[in-house]
């Protein structure tokens, strides 16, 4: 696949460019600002058939007894500034292990973005789903307190890549704040779901919103999402094979590139003085001809800075009902292990506790150790090499040492 933004998309940020005197004043280019960021991460586990990953975009992962320095770690790098006192332009590039099992660099911004009154925006363009209640810049080990989003909750929340639009609508509401975002585009990039299964979704069409109120230290937020699957690899030849032996029913269940994705999440967050936490819950699932399972997740996280050090400690949970569609094939059938070995891979059942600590050394650069604790029936985001019928029950350790320039 190709990394570079849809040629529609670069005509029309060439054609802004040209406009540009008509946004407002135009701006000096000494205003521009150049600014990187980098995450070093080291990951170790010893759970044998299994690769730890921290999102589905990764081709591979930690494996067991050997220490992975590939799973959190990522440069990047961002230039920004005005071309009006209304107009600015963002390009971003960052460096770390993508779907095509490299580390080239890759736009995850190039956008041209409007101001209008107080927060209020429009941005076209290469863009981020903005997943985080409490973080906007996913990508920013140093902008996040853990060393990674809980799997859970935000891991197979992915492509988050798109090109599109969002528009940001910002007004006082009460004695709060209220703001709307509003999120349309294609996304871009393919996921990894089982070793040798890649789930294509790219030029996958997709919109988002979500409506959000701060009052004090308190902010709360609903958010919704409607997106188009793609098609796993082999899922076609599979699909013909179970229509030719009768099983029409099993087939129109791992018919993906037929499938839509809703998702709906609720979260309140904390931050005054020195204590920041969240609550959020979501809950998303297919829309296929015979239904599919619903996955719900759950994340409880808290911290507390003290001077330069900052522990903190989450909780998540996703879990989904474990129920298959036979194929109604004679039982010695092989195919029926087949089919229900793809079922089982659309089930998340799967538990987190996290323990970590990060440590400001400078105003540039911060050291994080952490532990999580995995109970995992039927995984999310990780892959199992070699798929085991019994809970896995293990610990991983993470360090890591962000810093932005």
């Amino acid at each position: 696949m190709t990394a570079g933004i849809h040629w529609p998309q670069a005509r029309a940020l060439m054609a802004a460019l040209v406009f540009v005197p008509a946004a407002g004043q135009a701006a000096s280019w000494q205003d521009w600002q150049f600014n990187g960021f980098g995450t070093l991460g080291g990951v170790y586990h010893h759970e044998d058939g299994l690769e730890y990953r921290r999102d589905v975009t990764q081709p591979h992962g930690a494996q067991s007894g050997k220490l992975d320095l590939s799973v959190d770690s990522s440069l990047g790098g961002q230039l920004s500034g005005p071309l009006t006192d209304k107009l600015s332009a963002t390009l971003q590039l960052v460096s770390k292990l993508n779907d095509s099992n490299n580390w080239s660099p890759r736009p995850t911004w190039a956008f041209l973005k409007y101001q209008f009154e107080g927060d209020s925006s429009v941005r076209v363009g290469r863009l981020l789903l903005d997943l985080q209640m409490r973080s906007d810049s996913n990508g920013i080990g140093y902008a996040n307190t853990p060393i990674r989003p809980a799997l859970e909750m935000y891991g197979n929340i992915r492509p988050e890549v798109y090109d599109g639009v969002d528009v940001t609508l910002v007004r006082p509401l009460g004695q709060g704040l209220g703001r709307v975002k509003l999120m349309a585009g294609d996304l871009y990039g393919d996921l990894t779901l089982a070793p040798g299964t890649v789930l294509d979704m790219r030029h996958k069409p997709f919109v988002s919103a979500y409506v959000e109120y701060q009052q004090g230290a308190w902010t709360g937020r609903f958010s919704a999402r409607h997106l188009a699957m793609g098609d796993a690899t082999g899922a076609a030849e599979l699909r013909d094979v179970l229509r030719q032996a009768g099983a029409a029913d099993a087939a129109a269940v791992l018919d993906s590139a037929n499938q839509t994705i809703n998702f709906y999440g609720l979260g309140v967050a904390y931050d005054e003085g020195n204590l920041q936490g969240s609550a959020q819950y979501s809950v998303w699932g297919y829309n296929t001809r015979l239904g599919g399972p619903y996955t719900h997740s759950l994340l409880l996280e808290s911290s507390y800075r003290l001077g330069d050090l900052q522990p903190y400690a989450a909780a998540s949970w996703a879990w989904s009902k474990r129920d298959y569609v036979a194929t109604g094939l004679a039982a010695d059938n092989p195919l029926n292990q087949v089919a229900l070995a793809v079922q089982q891979g659309f089930f998340s059942n799967q538990f987190s506790f996290t323990l970590g600590s990060r440590y400001e050394l400078t105003p540039q650069l911060a050291v994080k150790a952490q532990v999580d604790y995995l109970d995992v029936k039927d995984p999310i985001v990780l892959l199992e090499t070699t798929p085991s019928s019994s809970r896995r029950r293990f610990n991983v350790y993470s360090l890591s040492l962000d810093f932005v320039f």
